[in-house]
């Protein structure tokens, strides 16, 4: 549509690709789901990636806990879910050239999908039983540590996840005390099946930092009311260098090198738009000469 604007219009129009002004923040949304693809077991995560992880640990991602109602929240997230599939169907193009992505194992992208399905069943659990909260409660006083709930994620509002998965660590001690125990059921399975290993608790300490970037980027966007061109190039610039870090770290599991260099696939994608932008151009140059007024006048 775009390259056909200006065979449209006047001359004198500015339409076309060299004056497109994208959503940055739609361009930071896919790049979070780039990051969380590998470790997400979800229908539509799964029918745009070749990957079978819908029956991780033995279970169907379409498994539901038994005698939950399904509330007005989550049948907003069902109708917003409806409407990624083409976020999906791009973020999964883009995996068939990244080595990273093509070098992981059936076994470690298992590992990432039973990590995050497991957080977000015991939280959805724990935060719709009054009996578990308490219980909870009694684990962090005997583990001496702060009583604390557990935060349901929502799976359309990926900041959530990151508030999780911050809580689940806080509350690690507690959390292993509770399921240790033995007493309840999760659907079908008991409890303690859900239960974290040492390997999947590191992995959700590896991601917590970078889900804290993609946070204070939003953050700081939002705070600025309309952020120009320059504030979200600083942004951008920000995030590549915290994910080109995270590729290149030998000491992180596959999986997290693999999910950081999808969203830095995407975020490429986007940024090497801004190359033929007549907007982008003139931003820029607006702001140099600002700055360097500013700098002027301070070392005058």
């Amino acid at each position: 549509m775009l390259q056909e604007l200006p065979t449209l219009l006047p001359s004198t129009a500015t339409a076309g690709t060299e004056y497109q002004i994208r959503c940055f923040g739609h361009i930071l949304n896919l790049c979070v789901k780039a990051f969380l693809f590998l470790f997400d077991t979800s229908e539509k995560a799964v029918k745009a990636d070749t990957t079978p992880a819908e029956n991780v640990d033995g279970d169907s991602s379409e498994d539901e806990d038994e005698g939950e109602e399904v509330d007005n929240d989550q049948l907003e997230e069902n109708e917003e879910a409806e409407r990624d599939n083409g976020d999906w169907d791009e973020i999964a193009k883009l995996s068939t050239a990244i080595d990273e992505v093509l070098e992981l194992s059936k076994e470690e992208i298992v590992v990432g999908c039973c990590t995050i399905k497991k957080l977000r069943k015991l939280g959805k659990k724990i935060r719709n039983s009054s009996v578990l909260q308490s219980e909870l409660a009694e684990a962090c006083k005997s583990e001496h540590i702060q009583v604390k709930q557990m935060i349901r994620p929502i799976d359309i509002c990926w900041n959530t996840l990151c508030d999780v998965i911050e809580r689940a660590l806080d509350l690690r001690r507690a959390l292993e005390h509770l399921l240790s125990q033995g007493k309840h059921k999760l659907g079908k399975k008991p409890l303690a099946a859900w239960r974290l290993t040492s390997e999947e608790w590191k992995l959700l300490d590896d991601i917590l930092p970078m889900f804290k970037v993609f946070c204070q980027a939003t953050k700081r966007l939002l705070a600025s009311g309309r952020p120009l061109v320059a504030d979200v190039i600083s942004v951008i610039n920000l995030i590549n260098q915290q994910l080109e870090s995270l590729v290149n770290d030998m000491t992180k599991p596959a999986i997290v090198q693999a999910s950081a260099a999808k969203g830095r696939a995407v975020l490429n994608k986007y940024y090497s738009k801004m190359d033929d932008s007549k907007m982008y151009r003139i931003c820029m140059s607006k702001c140099l000469i600002k700055s360097q007024t500013s700098f002027t006048n301070f070392i005058g």
